[in-house]
């Protein structure tokens, strides 16, 4: 008897944890979504300026007479 009255009062408890999670869980998902699509943009730029830059401009060396 002592353990079925100690599975209800476990079961009311995680019940009582389980409430919101969902929302939270959404939240944080769309939250990973946008840091994910930002860190893309930052890919997607950096290898285009390094395809596309010029290179940078080295001063050539004289030769000495």
């Amino acid at each position: 008897m002592q353990s079925t009255g100690l599975m209800i009062v476990g079961i009311a408890l995680l019940t009582g944890c389980s409430t919101g999670s969902a929302p939270e869980a959404h939240r944080a998902q769309e939250e990973d979504a946008q840091e994910t699509s930002v860190i893309s943009d930052m890919q997607a730029t950096y290898t285009w300026e390094l395809i596309n830059s010029t290179p940078d401009a080295t001063p050539t060396e004289t030769p000495e007479p």
